[in-house]
């Protein structure tokens, strides 16, 4: 289980990284709301999707341990 929890901190640091540094790259206050609102529900779907990659990939993990 430590494992997992290691792997699964590790997979969020590596795919939160590149995005942390886009915005401390990007000039967000010159974006519109609209540009805003589209950036976001990008990012939140990236997210929703790593992180259903990586409740599978636990998943296998776990039905191969049992």
């Amino acid at each position: 289980m430590n494992k997992m929890v290691t792997q699964l901190a590790a997979m969020n640091e590596k795919h939160v990284e590149p995005l942390l540094q886009f915005f401390q790259q990007s000039r967000l206050e010159e974006l519109a709301v609209e540009e805003l609102a589209v950036l976001e529900n990008q990012l939140l779907a990236m997210m929703k999707q790593k992180n259903a990659d990586i409740v599978t990939d636990i998943q296998q993990q776990l039905k191969s341990a049992a």
